[in-house]
């Protein structure tokens, strides 16, 4: 039995080993420029591949500390919001060493006054284990949206055994995924809160690309939930490198052992929603038929060659359409990073699609008289694919924290794309 100051002290020891990591980075020698001159540039000052491991590390550390006090306190509880309120987003070119410690620091001294409360207060050492029996059950599918293809073959594969929108949540497939205008952060979260949950990993090369499925991967591990993975054929045992790794018994499509895995796990999913299994012939068909679509090598037992091949024809030009359209699509963002100059920053529009946006305007949805621009919004009649347009932001005090900006762009897919985002000041 594990009891919440329990769980928060092995949080605590997480956080000490990052702070481990930090201690152990060294500066490295500032380059010099063409000229001979140091370069100033704060972002050479440590190894940035290791800083970014550090980095996304600390960013994992946080996310299930802060899903487990949910888990356990509530969302809206004092101790949630304490931990929460010792996150901070650290901006491009400052040192990172100093801005992750403290920001490790402030997340450790805040577990460690959640402990003092608890032991103040007398709250009892809840289990944080105990399964809640009223919780009911549903699988969910955490994978990458580039492994949409995959991940339809294994919808249709589930629905086969008598899975519905009531019992599975998936993120990219119609009739399975978030209605239009809600929070797709607080659905998941949500769904870990009130689901018990049975979650497939399809991890792939694009999984672990992918910032959302390897925290979906950590809230999992984390919370104790049921889970199973599926590897697709371009992924290997060996990268396997997150909580679910290499250790743990994984189904690889493209593989010898495949049909008995994936009878193990259709077995697992039918006994934790409580469903009656189904006829040995019609799971098989069923299985070689998804077999077949993701691996186009597979040759089963009562797979029908003509329509295996039919099937996956279909999907893959459904694929190279999707490929097709990208290709004639711009994407038009922004980004705002420190300036050399104190009290002011600066703000890049930038293009990340594949394609020339042309007649760019740009709205600034909530202007305020403490943000000042160097120059005004103007029409950008072209921006090729990652070319950018800079601008200087100067701040007064007492300005707003984000800067909420509209794009709207013509592109050779069509007219009057329109993308909104919040940018931290």
């Amino acid at each position: 039995m594990t009891s919440a100051i329990e769980v928060i002290n092995e949080r605590i020891i997480l956080a000490g080993d990052i702070l481990t990591k930090l201690s152990e980075l060294t500066r490295n020698p500032r380059p010099r420029t063409n000229s001979g001159i140091i370069s100033i540039d704060p972002t050479v000052r440590y190894n940035p591949i290791l800083v970014n491991q550090i980095k996304d590390e600390l960013s994992k550390w946080q996310f299930v500390t802060k899903e487990l006090l949910i888990k356990h306190f509530g969302e809206d509880s004092r101790y949630t919001k304490r931990f929460d309120d010792s996150i901070v987003e650290h901006k491009i070119g400052r040192d990172y060493k100093a801005e992750l410690t403290r920001e490790a620091e402030a997340g450790i001294t805040a577990l460690k006054s959640i402990i003092e409360s608890i032991q103040i207060s007398g709250d009892p050492a809840t289990d944080m284990n105990q399964i809640e029996v009223n919780k009911p059950p549903m699988v969910f599918i955490s994978h990458s949206y580039q492994d949409k293809v995959f991940v339809e073959a294994l919808v249709e594969l589930l629905e086969g055994i008598g899975l519905d929108e009531t019992t599975l949540f998936c993120s990219s497939v119609p009739g399975y995924w978030i209605g239009l205008g809600k929070n797709i952060i607080k659905e998941i979260r949500d769904l870990f809160d009130k689901r018990s949950l049975f979650v497939i990993f399809v991890q792939s090369p694009n999984f672990y690309k992918s910032a959302v499925s390897l925290n979906e991967m950590g809230a999992a591990w984390a919370l104790k939930s049921e889970y199973c993975s599926i590897l697709t054929p371009d992924m290997e045992y060996r990268a396997m490198t997150a909580v679910v790794n290499s250790q743990e018994i994984a189904i690889k499509v493209n593989t010898s052992e495949a049909k008995a895995r994936l009878t193990e796990m259709k077995g697992s999913i039918l006994s934790f929603l409580g469903k009656p299994d189904i006829s040995p012939v019609l799971w098989e068909r069923k299985r070689d038929k998804f077999l077949s679509t993701v691996d186009p090598s597979y040759k089963g037992d009562s797979a029908t060659p003509q329509s295996s091949t039919e099937e996956y024809q279909r999907l893959m030009i459904e694929k190279m359409k999707q490929e097709k359209e990208d290709l004639m699509k711009a994407s038009i963002k922004g980004n705002i990073f420190p300036s050399s100059s104190k009290g002011s920053l600066h703000l890049r529009i930038f293009n990340a699609g594949k394609s020339t946006a042309r007649n760019i305007r740009i709205e600034w949805l909530n202007e305020d008289e403490t943000v000042h621009l160097s120059k005004p919004f103007e029409t950008i009649e072209d921006l090729s694919p990652q070319n950018k347009r800079d601008y200087r932001l100067f701040l007064v005090y007492g300005h707003p924290e984000t800067m909420r900006l509209r794009y709207i762009w013509d592109d050779d897919f069509k007219t009057d794309n329109t993308f909104e985002e919040g940018l931290q000041l």
